[in-house]
């Protein structure tokens, strides 16, 4: 009895995953389109194209900035005094 419980949460935890999934898409594309058509004004040598994927997920592509080399030193500072105190 517990197992067919078990298994029909199973079910419904699964069903509702593949319909966040779905959402998720649904949404991302709506929200493409949404921005391309804002940027319609913006001559075509502006617009970049990307890939579907990233449309989607545009917190999962990290911004990569220049650190000045005096603050990488500092920081190589506080990392080897911290592995310092973990020995």
């Amino acid at each position: 009895m517990i197992d067919t419980l078990l298994t029909n949460v199973l079910h419904i935890v699964i069903a509702l995953d593949i319909c966040g999934a779905i959402a998720l898409i649904i949404l991302g594309a709506k929200r493409h389109k949404a921005r391309s058509e804002t940027t319609t004004h913006l001559p075509p040598a502006q617009l970049a194209p990307q890939p579907f994927w990233k449309s989607l997920f545009p917190f999962s592509s990290p911004r990569i900035s220049h650190v000045p080399a005096q603050d990488m030193k500092r920081l190589h500072t506080v990392l080897h005094s911290f592995e310092e105190d973990l020995h």
